[in-house]
């Protein structure tokens, strides 16, 4: 893996977008980059669902509070 938090990979179907997201670790940042731009691309295919893979090595301490607007 490259010197980015994550990967990711994104296959549109005709109802949903499907977001692979691979990575070592997590945490709030790291995952308002990914799901901004996995709402930004299916916006850019017009699509209003989204099916969201995770494959995250260590996932964020369960202190941290996630909040998205």
């Amino acid at each position: 893996m490259s010197d980015e938090p994550y990967r990711i990979e994104f296959t549109s179907h005709p109802n949903y977008l499907h977001v692979y997201v691979a990575g070592k670790e997590d945490s709030v940042e790291i995952s308002r980059l990914y799901w901004t731009e996995a709402v930004a691309e299916a916006k850019r295919l017009g699509l209003k669902r989204l099916l969201v893979e995770e494959d995250i090595e260590v996932d964020a301490p369960a202190t941290a509070h996630f909040e998205f607007a």
